[in-house]
């Protein structure tokens, strides 16, 4: 700390304050590892897990929170998060919200609702205290098995929140009041992917087109490809293979009509479904995702059928399947 005050004094660089100079300096770092990090590969995404109340609103009536906490990422640890959003400096913010719903010195879900209000357009992952579950004396809110579920489930109620973190796995793999099983078997219990981030991408990736439709009595074999890569964002790294029953494209949002994500940054661009059942149509579809995940147009749909020897394409006429 004595050279900390040192180095203050001999280069203050206009500042009066020895806590507004500490957190200009760590403005400078966080500004200049994201501005390295683009220049040298622009698709990775660079983002913090700070500590999960920025300020009380005490501290500041205007902006800060409805919180007692004792400590802040703005005047405790000198990390205004809030600024590094605001210019861009950072992709994502994961706070730590390590909380209980409902506990009164700092509310769950009053410390997601403000950082939902204060993203400036990035994304808001939520960090949800795992190591707290039936461990924790002080709050009897982590003896109640469904603590996180009812968490995950504020996540998924806001638009302003794309996803959650666990801290940490080594918890939820004892399985304390069944949450693992409960996360399993209740709340992620489709496929998923990492949310896009537009701002990051110049131009969505290519859109794939099913080129070759074959199979055995047991599978349906599907291959595609993109045309016109000219940049690193049109270029697809992996694919949603989707899946509607019938003759015709359902509903993408429904995770039933989603069968898999291929693996990122896949070389082959082929997929076999062996859940198709002999004597029923199928229509399938392909999305594209780039480095940053932002989606494609999706595929011209194709029209199978399973059969006993295989699978057979329907073939288009005049825009109509017959």
């Amino acid at each position: 700390m004595l050279q900390d005050l040192n180095d203050f004094a001999g280069d203050p660089r206009s500042f009066t304050k020895i806590e507004d100079w500490r957190r200009d300096n760590v403005d400078k770092l966080v500004e200049g590892v994201s501005k390295m990090i683009k220049g040298i590969k622009p698709y990775v995404r660079f983002g913090v897990s700070p500590f999960g109340v920025w300020r009380n609103a005490d501290q500041d009536p205007l902006n800060g929170s409805q919180t007692r906490a004792g400590i802040t990422c703005y005047d405790d640890l000198y990390a205004d998060v809030v600024k590094w959003m605001k210019n861009g400096w950072i992709d994502y913010v994961a706070p730590q919200l390590y909380w209980s719903i409902g506990f009164p010195p700092a509310d769950y879900q009053v410390l997601l609702d403000w950082w939902g209000k204060h993203t400036y357009g990035k994304h808001l992952y939520a960090g949800h205290a795992a190591y707290k579950i039936n461990n924790n004396e002080t709050d009897p809110n982590w003896n109640k098995p469904d603590e996180i579920k009812r968490q995950v489930q504020l996540n998924r109620a806001s638009s302003e929140v794309q996803g959650s973190i666990f801290f940490s796995v080594k918890p939820l793999l004892r399985n304390p009041l069944g949450v693992q099983d409960s996360l399993m078997t209740n709340l992620f219990t489709n496929q998923t992917r990492v949310p896009g981030m537009p701002w990051l991408s110049k131009s969505p990736p290519a859109t794939p087109q099913i080129c070759r439709v074959g199979g055995s009595p047991s599978v349906v074999k599907l291959a595609w490809h993109a045309c016109d890569i000219g940049t690193r964002d049109e270029n697809p790294y992996y694919f949603a293979i989707y899946r509607f029953d019938g003759q015709s494209v359902g509903d993408f949002q429904n995770p039933r009509n989603l069968l898999t994500y291929t693996p990122f940054y896949t070389e082959k661009w082929i997929f076999q479904d062996p859940t198709a059942a002999e004597g029923e149509y199928y229509t399938y579809v392909v999305v594209a995702y780039n480095r940053f995940n932002v989606e494609s147009y999706s595929s011209d749909p194709v029209v199978v059928k399973k059969t006993k020897k295989g699978a057979k394409r329907k073939k288009k006429c005049l825009g109509f399947l017959f």
